[in-house]
């Protein structure tokens, strides 16, 4: 029934809903599911990303180098002078 509704296969619960019940018995057989369905979509979710991407990573950093102000042989910024 509960593999019916959604998009997860059956194994994937079937294995949450059993390692649940090994874990925290009757209460683990909805506990287990409930986890094993989230980290599945998560895992996924992060993989069709990471596919999309290239695999290059999911976050590239741009840096853009600005320019630093001249210092004096102080090693002090010469427009900070009181």
């Amino acid at each position: 029934m509960i593999a019916k509704s959604g998009k997860l296969p059956f194994l994937v619960l079937f294995l949450g809903v059993i390692g649940g019940v090994v874990a925290w018995g009757f209460t683990g057989m909805f506990k287990g599911a409930i986890i094993v369905a989230v980290f599945y979509t998560v895992f996924t979710n992060w993989l069709e990303r990471k596919r999309c991407r290239g695999g290059a990573g999911i976050y590239r950093i741009r840096i853009i180098a600005a320019k630093r102000p001249a210092q004096s042989s102080s090693g002090l910024n010469p427009s900070l002078r009181v």
